[in-house]
């Protein structure tokens, strides 16, 4: 436990996106091993190595600006350009409107549940002394 912990705080340690650089490279570097072991010429396997670190990075990158509260409107990707993404608002925003339609949704339903259990129980709730 006690390096489970220090692995922990080296990981919290590292500044701004410098994970993310270092899991696209471990990303990357795991997909190129994979395709030499898998019978993979050198060249296609780098660039497949390649191509794996800049998805990782890509993702991750514009995934943790938007989890910060960041819009994005495009990333840059390796090689140069960049890729277009349009980020409607922030994530908590998206989750804090999900969970206002959920509970209006949720309000609803119970409301019409109340409703049908009202009517379906009507007659046969005479006489009976379990009523709310």
């Amino acid at each position: 436990m006690a390096s489970l912990d220090r692995i922990k705080n080296q990981l919290s340690a590292l500044a701004g996106t410098r994970w993310v650089v270092i899991a696209g490279v471990a990303a990357g570097i795991g997909i190129f091993v994979a395709a030499l072991l898998g019978g993979s010429r050198l060249v296609p396997a780098f660039f497949l190595g390649l191509a794996a670190n800049g998805i990782v990075i890509g993702i991750a990158g514009v995934s943790r600006q938007v989890w910060k509260g960041a819009e994005v409107s495009s990333a840059p990707i390796p090689g140069g350009g960049a890729l277009d993404v349009e980020a409607v608002g922030t994530v908590q925003q998206g989750l804090a409107d999900l969970n206002k339609r959920a509970d209006a949704h949720t309000e609803t339903v119970n409301k019409r549940l109340y409703d049908l259990e009202k009517r379906v129980f009507k007659g046969s709730s005479e006489g009976n002394d379990e009523e709310e």
